[in-house]
């Protein structure tokens, strides 16, 4: 005689799962920090002749669960981006440091010297292009050859959506 019994195949609900792998439990110490604000209102300052407004701004950090795994790698992808940032930012600076030499006969160059300083000019401004977008050309890069998806993913979480009909904004507030 079998007796009807239940089996732990119960589907695990959605935040005891990673958001980012939704394959290894969520560990509330690696949950990532969505930054989200809302404009809470505003009022007007005189400044002398002036009238400024003063928007002000509510700030909250919204937990995505996510496993340890995922946010291990996903600070080795901060890390590394930092790491390039700074690199392409030095290389972008002694490109235009040496282009900026030439145009001023600072440094001697045998040859025309503003040749060589619009070249290393614009070896300088793609450098600090790059670093610039460092972050971004990293996630397109990353999450074309690998499965590690990027932090601000969390931004599509239901959590961040929630809010989202409530007039929250993902990411920093702006500067005002």
């Amino acid at each position: 005689m079998m007796i009807n019994s239940q089996q732990s195949s119960a589907k695990p609900d959605e935040n005891d799962l990673c958001w980012y792998c939704k394959k290894n439990p969520a560990d509330k110490r690696f949950a990532a920090s969505i930054p989200m604000y809302n404009v809470t209102g505003g009022d007007y300052k005189n400044y002398g002749t002036v009238r400024v407004k003063k928007i002000n701004f509510q700030r909250i950090g919204v937990a995505v669960p996510r496993c340890e795994s995922c946010q291990r790698r996903q600070h080795v992808i901060d890390v590394v981006t930092r790491v390039v940032t700074v690199i392409f930012f030095l290389v972008g600076l002694i490109f235009v440091g040496a282009a900026t030499g030439y145009a001023f006969h600072i440094i001697p160059y045998p040859y025309d010297p503003l040749n060589m300083a619009g070249i290393l000019a614009i070896i300088g401004v793609i450098g600090w292009i790059i670093a610039w977008n460092t972050r971004t050309i990293l996630n397109v890069v990353l999450s074309a050859i690998s499965p590690i998806k990027p932090e601000f993913y969390g931004s599509t979480s239901p959590a961040v959506k929630k809010l989202l009909p409530q007039f929250w904004k993902v990411g920093k507030k702006p500067m005002s």
